[in-house]
């Protein structure tokens, strides 16, 4: 047998070995990126569940609605859970904004949180706390300016949108019953 034709054979054959490992390592990489987005959302979802008492204890429900609307929290204590509320939403989104700009987290997963980003910082309790959050320096530069953008880009919408907000605002002082826990005369 020729010397050259066994050496043109195992130059051909470690040529196809290096093909199939490239193949292979691609469809790992594919898997493993697909795997980590399920892992993201997975995560983002964790955030929501965390904040389950919110929609099933009235109270907290009742806080977290006068905290969006801007009303006024008088007690020191209800105040200072206003501003832990603000932080720990903020802190949420920003985690969740920045996975999606990792391409850890797809679309279909990101536009939902991107709206509620878009909701909580267009209420009136939101404006107020998002200033006051940028002047502590408590959100990073990137994250801050996606949503100095995000707000830039439905700015018409946030008038009807406050309005909105001051309606639910009078209704929710009106169906407060005239005496008993929860109303301005207790």
């Amino acid at each position: 047998m020729n010397w050259e034709a066994v050496q043109a054979v195992a130059e051909s054959a470690g040529a196809l070995g290096v093909i199939a490992s490239l193949v292979y390592l691609a469809l790992q990489v594919r898997h493993n990126t697909a795997s980590m987005k399920a892992a993201t959302v997975a995560r983002s979802a964790e955030l929501l569940r965390g904040r389950q008492e919110t929609w099933t204890d009235p109270e907290t429900a009742s806080f977290v609605g006068r905290t969006l609307s801007g009303e006024s929290l008088a007690d020191p204590s209800e105040s200072g859970r206003g501003r832990l509320m603000w932080i720990d939403f903020a802190r949420s989104y920003e985690a969740v904004y920045y996975q999606y700009v990792a391409g850890q987290l797809p679309e279909s997963a990101w536009a939902p949180w991107r709206e509620e980003i878009r909701i909580s910082f267009s209420s009136p309790g939101g404006t107020v706390a998002l200033e006051a959050m940028r002047a502590s320096g408590y959100l990073g530069d990137d994250f801050a300016r996606f949503v100095d953008e995000l707000l830039a880009e439905r700015r018409g919408d946030l008038g009807r949108f406050r309005q909105h907000w001051q309606d639910a605002l009078e209704r929710a002082r009106e169906s407060r019953p005239a005496t008993g826990l929860g109303s301005p005369d207790a």
